[in-house]
């Protein structure tokens, strides 16, 4: 019964996604309240049904950094020009930290097939969602590419982009297993690849379909340095080449081309997106170093931002994000305090690294594709903003909870 009751509780932060926007004017605040709320129903069970003793767990590495990473944030209040503003974030930085420290309690003991099933499950749901809008207002004269309409559950296409791309590993997984009739017998699971990848191109999102190629690129060397994966291998690669050739097919008439878009990271162009984004990760990097030690204050950068980049501003545009999480959080907090958000989320790679001889075949396969996710989520902190997208951040701590327990697993062995 408790292991029902576990599993729903995980569903219930999974699928914070699907909260609609109530029409508010920032639409992420709702998943905010949502998964607020959520967290206090789950330790409510910890405390009063399981007598969990929270403590207990602050000995797992990435609790331990996020912590310390939050001591840090709350320190930086005395260096932010707008305390209010550090105090409102702090309270979201905090509900992740304990969706991330939940979500590691309740992992505890679940199989690996339950996390799988649960994202193959949300896969289904978030592609599925894209496809219905996409065929809902399609016109074959004059096909919407990148659509508003396409970003699904989310409040951005690049939000629905990369969730989505962030659980393809997974699929992966499924269909590389040793046993390939099982993937053999489920068509199903090429099929719901094939949907997402068409969903990835229609979204049109350059850093989600550069990220898509990145782990195409590691997948199939994967397959070709494994015996009798060559046939999984071919069948990847028609899957992806006919998500695209579809895509092109019914955006014909489209002015928009994926891999032109894909491919126009122009550096010579100094209006290009990509040398904007250069721009804002300079004026991070100049402003993690004037203040080294608690930074700006935590939040503060949207209001810092035009100091430092005020010879470049042209009209009303304002670095309100440095498109790199792990610069602006240095930047806002200081250089400890960045890397200690670095540290939790991407500590379990150490222990991927650390053992990776001695796990056993099966183990190897599932530390491979849970690092292709924690590159994916590292290109799109690099790229975009997910720290502050609640889709995002459930992702990426479920994704850390099941690693750490894995980890547990093996050591337990």
């Amino acid at each position: 019964m408790n292991q029902t009751i576990e599993k729903i509780l995980i569903i219930l932060i999974a699928v914070t996604f699907i909260v609609p926007g109530f029409q508010s004017i920032d639409e992420l605040f709702p998943e905010f309240l949502y998964l607020s709320i959520v967290q206090g129903i789950i330790i409510f069970y910890l405390l009063f049904f399981k007598k969990i003793n929270y403590l207990f767990y602050f000995k797992n590495y990435s609790i331990l950094f996020f912590l310390i990473f939050l001591v840090i944030s709350l320190i930086s209040i005395f260096q932010a020009i707008n305390k209010q503003e550090t105090f409102i974030e702090l309270l979201y930085y905090f509900t992740y930290f304990l969706a991330y420290t939940n979500a590691f309690i309740l992992f505890k003991d679940k199989p690996f097939k339950f996390y799988t099933s649960l994202i193959a499950v949300l896969l289904f749901i978030e592609s599925g969602k894209v496809i219905y809008e996409f065929l809902k207002i399609y016109d074959y004269n004059s096909p919407l590419l990148r659509s508003p309409l396409y970003a699904g559950f989310s409040a951005n296409v690049n939000i629905t982009a990369f969730s989505m791309l962030f659980k393809i590993p997974i699929l992966l997984y499924i269909i590389s297993k040793d046993k390939e009739k099982y993937t053999y017998k489920n068509p199903a699971i090429y099929l719901l690849l094939f949907i997402t990848t068409f969903a990835i191109f229609l979204c049109y999102s350059r850093g989600a379909i550069l990220a898509l190629f990145t782990i195409s690129v590691f997948y199939l060397v994967f397959l070709f340095v494994r015996k009798n994966s060559f046939a999984h291998a071919i069948i990847f690669l028609l899957v992806i080449i006919s998500a695209y050739g579809s895509n092109k097919i019914l955006m014909y008439n489209s002015n928009s081309d994926v891999i032109e878009r894909a491919s126009t990271l122009n550096l010579s162009d100094e209006n290009s997106s990509a040398n904007y984004r250069l721009g804002y990760y300079y004026d991070a990097l100049k402003g993690a170093f004037e203040k080294p030690i608690l930074g700006w204050g935590l939040g503060n950068w949207k209001i810092v931002s035009t100091h430092f980049a005020k010879n470049r501003m042209k009209e009303y545009q304002v670095g309100y994000h440095a498109h790199n999480d792990f610069l602006q959080l240095m930047a806002e907090t200081g250089i400890i305090g960045g890397l200690m958000y670095i540290l939790f989320i991407f500590s379990p790679l150490f222990f991927f690294i650390k053992k990776f001889k001695n796990h056993k075949r099966e183990q190897k396969r599932i530390f491979f594709f849970l690092t292709l996710m924690f590159l994916i989520f590292f290109i799109d902190s690099n790229l975009n903003f997910p720290r502050a997208r609640p889709t995002s951040i459930v992702n990426i701590c479920l994704l850390i909870a099941v690693s750490y327990n894995q980890i547990e697993k093996k050591k337990n062995e």
